[in-house]
């Protein structure tokens, strides 16, 4: 029923159909499930973000090692990656154990994962990793890797995985979602195209 001119609050109240809510009341509750459904989904998607974060960092990572083995032909520069410690780092292929100074930082140049993470990435593990029978990646002073095969490095946070390929002839690097079902101790994962 229409408020006429000059009613109360408490006569407008009452004018009301019983179980009705007012307009604030729905404002109120959609509001909070807007925000519970906001908190929900960045949980939930926290650690597929934090081992995507990783894959992208490796990736840029691995452009910046092949500019150094093409612009310094002359000194090379690989990665070399400790799964154990979850971490790896840019080196000279003559001291593949001792990282170079990163040029932004003035650092050591090394990537570390789960509680020492330097990138945000706490939750990160180096699942697994084929550089073609040992822990180092290596580019030559054309820009390809230093073996016949692909490269890949998969990097596992929670239910989520994102593997890095890097093409043995033009050291191109892509990165894939891991089909997370997949993870297991003795089982290997399924690679599924990243949307973009």
């Amino acid at each position: 029923m229409p408020a006429l001119r000059g009613e109360s609050a408490v006569e407008l109240r009452q004018h009301r159909r019983p179980g009705s809510f007012t307009l604030v009341e729905l404002l109120v509750v959609v509001m909070l499930l807007a925000l519970l459904a906001g908190i929900a989904i960045s949980n939930t998607n926290t650690s597929g973000t934090q081992a995507y974060a990783a894959a992208e960092g490796f990736a840029a990572d691995a452009a910046y090692a092949q500019a150094e083995a093409v612009g310094r032909p002359d000194l090379g520069c690989c990665i070399k990656v400790d799964q154990s410690a979850g971490r790896y780092w840019l080196a000279r292929p003559a001291a593949p154990d001792t990282p170079i100074t990163n040029a932004v930082s003035k650092k050591p140049y090394v990537v570390e994962f789960g509680s020492n993470a330097t990138r945000g990435t706490s939750a990160v593990s180096i699942h697994s990793i084929d550089f073609g029978g040992d822990s180092v990646l290596g580019f030559t002073s054309l820009g390809g890797i230093d073996q016949t095969t692909e490269a890949t490095i998969v990097f596992k946070a929670g239910p989520s995985g994102f593997q890095v390929s890097i093409s043995p002839t033009t050291g191109s690097a892509t990165t894939t979602e891991v089909k997370t079902t997949e993870f297991g101790p003795e089982k290997d994962a399924e690679i599924l195209p990243l949307p973009l």
